[in-house]
């Protein structure tokens, strides 16, 4: 009686066990992609409007879509100087690099305060724009809006220009 005791009880442990595991088993059957996928597409839906201008310069100049997703972590698993290329809160520490990684040639980018210049000699500007938050739009060489992430942007409509991102590419 007391084997057949102790051989229920192992039966009960051995069930508890294998449960426990089918359990941790189907935690980990949740794609992790799509989970990374989705806290990467709230980081760039947040922060990532430098970076999603950035990419778009990148399409207009290949004439290829580009996967923001793939690209950002791409991006963010490459390095200059011991600092990451971007964050994964989208903070850009070379976006020469980034730009230049996707176009195959080399770029220059300079962030401008001042105003009133000229943007003629640049092929691209990104425009910085402040309300409460900070945004990045590409804008013409009349400072006019042609490509806003956010598409209509209270920052833009309601805030203010205070700098430039000119970009020049080299031939």
């Amino acid at each position: 009686m007391k084997n057949l005791i102790r051989l229920a009880m192992q039966t009960v442990k051995t069930s508890q066990v294998q449960s426990e595991t089918q359990t941790a088993t189907q935690k980990k059957i949740i794609p992790l992609n799509n989970l990374f996928k989705q806290k990467l597409s709230l980081a760039l839906g947040r922060y990532g409007c430098y970076f999603s201008c950035l990419i778009k310069i990148a399409e207009i100049e290949t004439n290829q879509n580009i996967d923001i997703l793939e690209a950002f972590n791409y991006c963010k698993n490459q390095t200059c100087n011991n600092s990451p290329w971007i964050t994964e809160d989208c903070f850009i520490y070379y976006p020469d690099k980034i730009l230049s990684h996707f176009i195959g040639k080399k770029i220059s980018i300079s962030k401008i305060e001042q105003l009133n210049i000229n943007l003629d000699k640049y092929d691209y500007v990104i425009g910085c724009f402040k309300l409460k938050d900070t945004h990045f739009v590409i804008i013409d060489k009349n400072k006019k809006v042609i490509y806003d992430p956010l598409e209509k942007s209270n920052t833009v409509k309601n805030g203010k220009l205070v700098s430039f991102r000119t970009v020049k590419i080299e031939s």
